[in-house]
């Protein structure tokens, strides 16, 4: 993506309170960029579509990282609903939203949607997914709504 070293983009950032997340929020500011956060714990909801729109609506690109991504929340009912519906139903209102408003859209999945191979690491191109648990099918029925 060389656009993002010749230019200064608003970008959001989802789940940018996450580890991954804050690594990727440090090195975008370092490369002169503007970063908002968009993370459950300042109050934010990409259950709330009208929240999402507005965000993204300011912006020029969205790093959709937030996920529930902790499998031991996803094994319960209640967590499993949950996680579900922040994986799968927020990241199409994230999608949505980027569609609707025509803003670039940078998706992080996982290497959990291969399942358990035998051969690390994945070929992206090779290796077909065949995620072996819900937080893997979440991620994988992302990458999906995104495409």
């Amino acid at each position: 993506m060389d656009f993002l070293k010749k230019e200064k983009l608003q970008i959001l950032l989802t789940g940018d309170r996450g580890f991954i997340a804050r690594k990727v929020k440090e090195s975008l500011i370092s490369l002169g960029h503007t970063v908002t956060g968009f993370d459950i714990q300042d109050g934010f909801d990409l259950l709330n579509r009208d929240q999402v729109e507005a965000a993204v609506a300011t912006v020029d690109v969205v790093y959709h990282i937030a996920a529930e991504a902790d499998m031991t929340r996803m094994v319960d009912l209640s967590g499993s609903y949950k996680g579900t519906a922040v994986n799968v139903d927020g990241t199409h209102n994230v999608a949505y939203a980027c569609a609707k408003h025509n803003k670039w859209l940078i998706y992080t999945s996982t290497c959990c949607v291969y399942g358990n191979v035998t051969e690390h690491p994945e070929n992206e191109d090779t290796t077909l997914p065949n995620p072996s648990e819900l937080y893997a099918c979440s991620k994988y029925a992302g990458e999906w709504i995104v495409r």
